[in-house]
């Protein structure tokens, strides 16, 4: 999901200002940035990878998931869970190419079929739609739409 990216309502609500840590009587106290990473970076540190866990909200977006999730493996673990729905683990979602669905422009040269929904090559990508139109007479493209 990439609901998030362009905006502004979290900026409104209930937004952190400040970093905050527990202190000695378990109260949350604003801290400098620099006294909140060291101490999670510690914490971090100092964790087993299979006790980490990430939860992040329905409104993250999808290139800040997979940051996370692959800061997570990096410190061996797997849990992230979100409010919305996320790959599962098997999906392959450590592999860009995995994810990504797509190939390059070019790559419509070997295709045997190429759906269009609800878009006009022909005006909004006229280098792609030349392609096509090449694959279409020389190479028997099926084009759906």
């Amino acid at each position: 999901s990439d609901k998030s990216r362009f905006a502004c309502d979290g900026l409104k609500r209930q937004r952190l200002t400040a970093p905050m840590l527990k202190d000695s009587s378990g109260n949350l106290t604003p801290v400098s940035w620099e006294e909140a990473i060291v101490a999670v970076a510690k914490m971090l540190d100092s964790t087993p990878g299979d006790e980490i866990a990430a939860v992040a909200g329905g409104l993250a977006d999808a290139e800040s998931l997979m940051s996370l999730k692959d800061l997570l493996n990096r410190l061996g673990s797997e849990a992230v869970c979100t409010e919305e729905i996320f790959p599962d683990d098997g999906t392959g979602t450590d592999l860009r190419s995995n994810y990504l669905m797509n190939t390059g422009i070019a790559g419509v040269e070997e295709a045997d079929l190429a759906l269009l929904i609800g878009t006009n090559p022909r005006f909004e990508a006229p280098v792609f739609n030349a392609r096509l139109r090449k694959c279409w007479i020389h190479n028997e493209l099926d084009l759906a739409d």
